[in-house]
């Protein structure tokens, strides 16, 4: 397995505002020098939005009597083929799981966080929601892992960069979150965290950041400590403060406003004035024509006139 780190770490004690900090964790390039600033422990708040939530459920049935040989690297006449079958223990566990991606501040602030594993410039965009029921202690932890390359089965697969929230409820909390899942009544989801062990940053005497470094637990991504220095830099784990909030939204089918139709001349179009004018002419054309017919009948109908008059004269 290999992990995809660039740069060694390195807590130092020597800072030089020692009056805001007292120690911070550097990154060295292999030339040994110093990549970026000092990160101390970053305590404020991140904001988060869920872009799914999906309820699982799986059951696992172990038959331990006949996986034993395997992992003891034991297949023989002896092994799990000829045992006796016998009923498996089933066990089932249920979750909540949601896809996260980090979303804007509310009070506007002008970018998104991001974040970065320590020793290493890529930015993490695997970001996952685990909600599960607990009799214990209700609690929001984190872990996270480096980007690594292994062989698995002659294929070599490479995995990215991670953090997993894990949120613990009580079981009646969870089965009224179930409910409201499962019912499709929710239509969109936050979570915000404040007091992140293994969050660091550059010192800024603002509440918000741009960049966030994480350190995970595990021993990838190990911190050279000076001699007899007993601090031990926070990893991934419990988190201090978080809300996990649901939102159920109703929009309605509101009508669109409708335009007034405006009479006036100016709205009139000039294709249908073009026409308009063309009507006109023709009506105006086949009158001009109606009078001429007329005037040019007047002259047979005086004729016919006078050789009627003629007629009742010589009668008379």
């Amino acid at each position: 397995m290999e992990y995809h780190i660039d740069r060694r770490l390195k807590l130092v004690t020597e800072v030089e505002h020692s009056s805001l900090y007292k120690w911070c964790i550097l990154e060295v390039e292999e030339n040994g020098e110093t990549a970026g600033r000092g990160q101390i422990p970053w305590a404020w708040s991140h904001d988060f939005s869920a872009h799914d939530l999906t309820h699982r459920i799986s059951l696992q049935g172990d038959r331990e009597s006949f996986n034993i040989h395997l992992k003891e690297g034991e297949v023989s006449e002896a092994g799990f083929e000829n045992q006796e079958p016998k009923v498996p223990e089933v066990k089932d566990e249920e979750e909540i799981y949601g896809t996260l991606r980090p979303s804007y501040r509310p009070d506007g602030f002008p970018s998104q966080t991001q974040f970065s594993m320590f020793g290493t410039d890529r930015i993490i965009n695997t970001f996952t929601l685990r909600i599960r029921p607990t009799d214990k202690e209700e609690e929001l932890t984190a872990w996270g892992c480096v980007s690594y390359t292994s062989e698995v089965d002659f294929r070599v697969e490479t995995t990215p960069d991670c953090i997993e929230f894990y949120l613990s409820l009580s079981r009646e909390r969870f089965s009224k979150l179930v409910e409201l899942v499962r019912s499709g009544r929710v239509s969109g989801a936050s979570l915000r965290i404040c007091y992140v062990r293994g969050f660091y940053s550059g010192w800024s005497p603002s509440i918000s950041t741009d960049l966030v470094k994480v350190l995970c637990i595990g021993s990838e991504q190990e911190v050279e400590i000076p001699e007899g220095c007993t601090i031990e830099p926070p990893r991934l784990g419990k988190i201090g403060e978080f809300s996990f909030n649901l939102h159920s939204k109703l929009s309605f089918d509101v009508p669109k406003d409708v335009e007034r139709e405006d009479t006036g001349d100016e709205d009139i179009d000039l294709l249908d004035v073009t026409e308009m004018d063309e009507v006109i002419n023709s009506q105006t054309i086949a009158l001009t024509g109606f009078q001429r017919a007329l005037k040019a009948a007047q002259r047979p109908l005086w004729a016919i006139f006078f050789v009627l008059v003629l007629i009742l004269l010589n009668l008379t």
